[in-house]
């Protein structure tokens, strides 16, 4: 144990995130070292959702009280604490007046609300009247990533998909779109043109996220549309696992049975010092964990799977093998 309370890293090379967040040392005033707004708008909603709420606990003030105080509703002090729908950063200013915060610290957290408005191609009406609860932080979250950690034992990951096998996935029955519905054509073209989007994370030319991937053998055999889309998909993977800062490995049908994962997840870490998150989609939308003894868990997972799995080469072998291509 590292002191923290959390579990230890298993992973080769860790994940980035500071442990100051977690609130497990004690400290009287509990709040996180002040670092910079981030860049990105999920994070910034972050950083407020952990911030407000324990200012206001530090300054010893019920949600109501603070109601009160400024001449809100209760209602709305919440929706602020759990930085949901438009942030002001005056509102955000007001109530750090409210708490005493220093001035750098206030303004540090009203200008993450002023980048929490910056708008995401994700809330485009025709992107988000079919995307599942929980994507908006999702999305957002998946975008500022510095380093994904990814593991399905049932279908190519969305980062990973060719336009045409994500096309297949689309137009399967009961299953396109939010809620799930008939694959119509205009459906299946959006959802293809949301992956789409998704997957320029993987190739922007300026620092992508490095990738660990960690798929079951039978993902390789698992036709979506016809021979022609798996074998196209497949040599999109190989050309991923040739990639610096891509690693992809495959659980061979030996070693595939791994109880307990409760499916797919995601384990995003982030370069400027924002703790990790678990990413899983699920029937009823998409969940998101970041208390770190569950995050610690998962990463626990990643690394396990890691060490079960075939090494690199052996997996671009196997790969290859099944889509006819060279692995050298």
């Amino acid at each position: 144990m590292n002191g923290t309370g959390t579990l230890p890293d298993p992973l080769p090379e860790p994940l980035p995130g500071r442990q100051s967040d977690q609130r497990s040392d004690q400290r009287s005033d509990r709040q996180p070292e002040l670092l910079p707004a981030p860049r990105a708008a999920a994070l910034c909603r972050r950083r407020l959702r952990t911030e407000l709420r324990l200012l206001r606990e530090d300054a010893g003030l019920t949600g109501r009280q603070v109601a009160e105080a400024m001449g809100w509703s209760v209602a709305k002090v919440s929706r602020l604490e759990r930085a949901e729908g438009r942030l002001r950063d005056a509102e955000v200013s007001a109530v750090c007046a409210l708490y005493h915060v220093p001035g750098d610290r206030a303004a540090v957290l009203a200008e993450c609300a002023a980048r929490t408005r910056t708008p995401q191609w994700w809330q485009a009406r025709e992107y988000h009247r079919l995307l599942p609860p929980g994507a908006d932080d999702q999305l957002g979250l998946e975008a500022a990533a510095s380093e994904i950690a990814l593991y399905d034992p049932e279908a190519v990951p969305e980062l990973l998909r060719t336009e045409e096998y994500s096309a297949a996935v689309a137009a399967l029955p009961g299953w396109s779109g939010w809620p799930p519905g008939e694959p119509s054509a205009a459906r299946v073209r959006t959802l293809v043109a949301a992956g789409n989007r998704r997957r320029a994370v993987v190739d922007r030319p300026d620092a992508p996220p490095r990738l660990r991937v960690v798929l079951t053998e039978a993902v390789l055999h698992q036709a979506f549309g016809d021979r022609e889309v798996l074998r196209g998909q497949l040599r999109r993977l190989v050309e991923l696992a040739r990639r610096p800062g891509v690693e992809l490995r495959v659980l061979p049908f030996s070693r595939a049975a791994v109880p307990g994962l409760g499916g797919p997840f995601a384990v995003f870490g982030f370069a400027d010092g924002s703790s990790p998150v678990v990413v899983r989609e699920q029937l009823t939308g998409v969940q998101l964990l970041d208390d770190q003894p569950s995050v610690g868990r998962y990463r626990t997972a990643v690394g396990m799977l890691l060490a079960r799995a075939a090494g690199p080469t052996a997996s671009l072998a196997l790969i290859s093998s099944v889509a006819g291509v060279r692995s050298w």
